[in-house]
């Protein structure tokens, strides 16, 4: 099987040699004591107290009441509870149901998303998804793209996590919530490794990258809370057996898409923050990542050898579907200078070189 994580480092270099020049992201100075123009004068710790979340628990709300939708237009896959970090919906007609199929970026205006999503979200992305056999669904991703290896419990919990992403205290406390979060990700995934008899090798890797997430949740939650935010708490997970399919999706989407983008995001953050603390926190995770990342195709590649024909084709029809929507959010993403966060424009890069060097 090739090596992931040097194909992964030569997406970020790739994308960050085409966008040079035109990087909103990076800015002199930065952090908590010297934040960039792109971080927001409520992230310094003197003025973060308000930054830091006043409910450490998960609140599930349900879906707030929808606003009529146009004539004619008709919406699937919304989810019973309202998901902001990110979830996709199924329109039937773009023109009918009010989108603006002009815009490059597919990013909509507020008020359509207001229709589509539901009346507190503002943010929406419309694209088209093309299938192996040239079949289109035209979509709306709603909210943020959630990145990294979560849990099922952990995926259906993020509607808590984002009510002030736009700033830097408070992307840290989720960031360690999500890192937390991948601990049982990955513990979960090693005794699932191990009951449908996966080479040991696996399962060892699994329950290496649970130890290696708990020190990635503590190290960023000490740069939460130098920003005066602390990390939120994860949820509990859902411990119950699942078939060998669903596993297997799951991998696709969490380990082959969402960690790799994730990795990738880290080593850009590594390279680019203006905040010499963040810069050494990300170069430490951004390795272990990217092995989180390849351990995912590695179980992929196993999962292939084991599956039946049917589920193989569900497994790259997911995977598929998911590197599309992380395209689509990555044009959503809020630059941030003091942590390395890429503009839209070259997260978007970014999504695009992890396609056509490892999602391909």
């Amino acid at each position: 099987m090739r090596r992931v994580a040097p194909l992964i480092r030569r997406a970020v270099m790739l994308a960050i040699a085409t966008s040079c020049g035109t990087s909103e992201s990076q800015s002199d100075g930065g952090g908590p004591d010297a934040a960039g123009p792109d971080v927001s004068s409520a992230d310094a710790p003197a003025d973060t107290s308000k930054d830091a979340p006043t409910d450490a628990g998960i609140v599930e709300t349900s879906v707030p009441p929808t606003l009529p939708l146009p004539d004619g237009c008709v919406v699937s896959d919304k989810p019973d509870v309202f998901l902001p970090c990110g979830y996709t919906e199924v329109i039937n007609d773009a023109v009918t149901c009010g989108v603006d199929t002009t815009v490059e970026s597919g990013i909509q205006d507020a008020n359509v998303c207001f229709v589509l999503c539901d009346p507190t979200e503002p943010d929406c992305i419309y694209y088209v998804y093309t299938d192996e056999d040239g079949d289109t669904t035209p979509l709306i991703n709603c909210g943020y793209g959630c990145i990294g290896r979560l849990h099922e419990r952990a995926r259906d919990a993020e509607e808590g996590r984002c009510a002030h992403l736009h700033t830097t205290a408070a992307y840290l406390a989720r960031a360690a919530a999500l890192e937390a979060a991948a601990v049982d990700a990955f513990e979960i995934m090693a005794g699932e490794l191990e009951r449908f008899g996966a080479p040991p090798s696996l399962a060892l890797a699994a329950r290496r990258s649970a130890v290696e997430e708990a020190d990635h949740a503590r190290r960023v939650g000490e740069l939460a809370r130098r920003w005066g935010a602390a990390a939120l708490t994860p949820v509990e997970p859902a411990r119950r057996p699942r078939d060998l399919r669903t596993f297997a999706i799951e991998n696709a989407v969490e380990g082959c898409v969402r960690e790799t983008f994730g990795a990738a995001l880290a080593l850009w953050q590594a390279e680019r923050a203006s905040d010499p603390v963040v810069r050494e926190v990300m170069g430490a995770l951004a390795a272990d990542e990217a092995e989180h990342a390849e351990l995912g195709w590695r179980v992929d590649a196993w999962l292939a050898s084991v599956l039946e024909e049917d589920d193989r084709r569900a497994v790259v029809e997911a995977r598929r579907r998911a590197a599309s929507e992380v395209l689509a959010a990555s044009r959503d993403m809020h630059a941030d200078g003091a942590l390395g966060l890429p503009s839209p424009a070259e997260a978007e890069a970014l999504a695009r070189q992890l396609a056509a060097t490892v999602w391909s």
